[in-house]
This record gives structure tokens, sequence and C-alpha cells, in this order.
């Protein structure tokens, strides 16, 4: 039994599809979670492969990168994004979706290089209205139609930052 894991997130829909076809000849077994457990559950050794954040395979070298598989974007992604009270350059406070490792990191990167701010950071879980009832903002991964009528909030879109800034896609 091969044991998979995946992001429960439409975009990773078309790298797990092919298990659940008759084409798929080996018993594999699916289990769905958030990027950050995903990491832990490779860590212990309760998965055999996932698609799991570059951010992890740098972090730990008994992980093998599979090539040319990835889920990327050049410009916005519209799934990993902060939302802020205030001008991103005021940023004083974020709190840190604890379902990603990647977009946490990254975060960080963004706001020190093209706000040069350094914000205290706080993890929690992802639920935006309280974040941002102790936070000056909240990264927050994952539905691409939460949030989008979210009354005075900025909204940074982190594969449009990552662009801006390295003219690179973000993965």
């Amino acid at each position: 039994m091969i044991r998979v894991g995946s992001v429960p997130y439409l975009n990773a829909k078309p790298m797990v599809d092919w298990f659940h076809t008759p084409d798929c000849d080996s018993p594999v077994e699916i289990t769905y979670a958030v990027p950050s457990r995903l990491a832990e559950m490779l860590r212990e050794g309760s998965l055999d492969v996932a698609n799991v954040s570059i951010f992890e395979t740098l972090q730990n070298p008994d992980l093998v990168l599979i090539p040319n598989i990835s889920i990327s974007a050049c410009g916005a992604v519209k799934s990993v994004r902060l939302f802020s009270k205030k001008p991103l350059e005021e940023i004083q406070s974020v709190a840190l979706d604890t379902s990603s490792l990647t977009s946490n990191a990254l975060l960080r990167i963004l706001l020190k290089e093209q706000f040069g701010i350094t914000p205290c950071y706080q993890h929690h879980a992802p639920d935006l209205y309280a974040m941002l009832e102790k936070h000056d903002a909240g990264l927050i991964i994952g539905d691409l139609k939460l949030f989008d009528g979210l009354p005075e909030t900025i909204v940074y879109d982190l594969g449009q930052g990552w662009h801006d800034l390295t003219q690179l896609p973000f993965v």
C-alpha cells in the first residue's frame, strides 16, 4: 500500500485524481491534510509521498524532490493572501496561518524586502476574523472565494508579491 498525502485544495486535485481511476493498479491510501500537517506526517513516517512545500524539502534532507511537478504561478494566486487593517508599511503585528510553512516564511521575506518592515509574528489557527481582532494583519492560505468582500482591509497576494520582487514563479 502506498500512502499518499495531499492538500485538500483544488489546485492539488490534478495530482491525485489519477489514483482514483481504473488506470491506477496499485493499492493507494490518500490522506488529505493542510501542508504543515503533511510535513509532520512525512517526518513521522506515516506517509510515503506527499505534496509538501518546498520549504519542507529544504529543511528535511531525507526527502527526495520529484522533478517537474509543482503547484506554481507567475503572478497572483488568490489563495495565499495577507489581509491587513493598515497600510502594509505600517503593520506591526501579523498572525500566521498554522496551515502553512512556506507562506509564513515567504511573507517575512516580502514584508522586509518590499516594505522595509519586520513586524511581530504569531502563529494562529486560520480564522481571519479572530486574527484581525488581535493583530494588524493575518495571513491565510486556502479557499479562493473566502474573504473577497472583507470591508476595510488591504489584500496582498503573496504570489504577485513574489513575482514583483523576483520576476520568478511562486511555487
